[in-house]
């Protein structure tokens, strides 16, 4: 705490541990990463309170960059993750990952072959959810990514556009 010109000024790492999670729970984990990774990197302390918010992390509309350069700096503390088709091979080393979900697949091209390689770099893995987006009427998916799942979850969102027809034969 400094004071100046009669104002007291508090800085962050001077807070006490117990109201960090008040004000990191309305944070996401990319926020958070965001905001606290560079501080984090040279405090131990701070790294370890937001550690605990890391587990579940949101990743489908962060960037290449900073998939590349940020993610890695938590590999070991990330249980579950959500990412689209694109950013899988980012997830390469991710030790602890226990549970992936991939969403807005459009194509199965590369994918069984993504998913062999994540799960062969994260053992722990036990869950698999895949989100497909319709724009096609066939998806084929190989089953060769042989991964010893638990749990495992297929769903198709479709795209529903009425027409005129339609609209006119059960609306009115």
């Amino acid at each position: 705490m400094s004071v100046n010109n009669d104002k007291v000024v508090t800085h962050l790492l001077e807070l006490p541990n117990e109201i960090f999670p008040d004000l990191l729970i309305y944070l996401g984990a990319g926020e958070i990463l965001k905001a606290f990774l560079e501080l984090s990197e040279r405090n131990s302390r701070l790294a370890s309170l937001i550690a605990p918010f890391l587990s579940y992390i949101n990743l489908s509309h962060e960037s290449n960059f900073w998939l590349t350069t940020r993610l890695p700096k938590f590999r070991e503390i990330i249980y579950s993750a959500c990412v689209t088709t694109r950013q899988l091979l980012y997830l390469r080393d991710l030790p602890s990952l226990e549970t992936l979900k991939v969403v807005e697949i459009h194509s199965t091209n590369d994918l069984d072959t993504a998913l062999q390689l994540v799960g062969t770099r994260s053992p722990k893995l036990y869950s698999l959810k895949l989100n497909f987006t319709s724009k096609r009427d066939v998806y084929h998916l190989n089953n060769n990514f042989d991964i010893p799942l638990e749990e495992f979850d297929l769903s198709l969102r479709c795209f529903f556009t009425p027409t005129a027809q339609w609209l006119i034969h059960y609306v009115i």
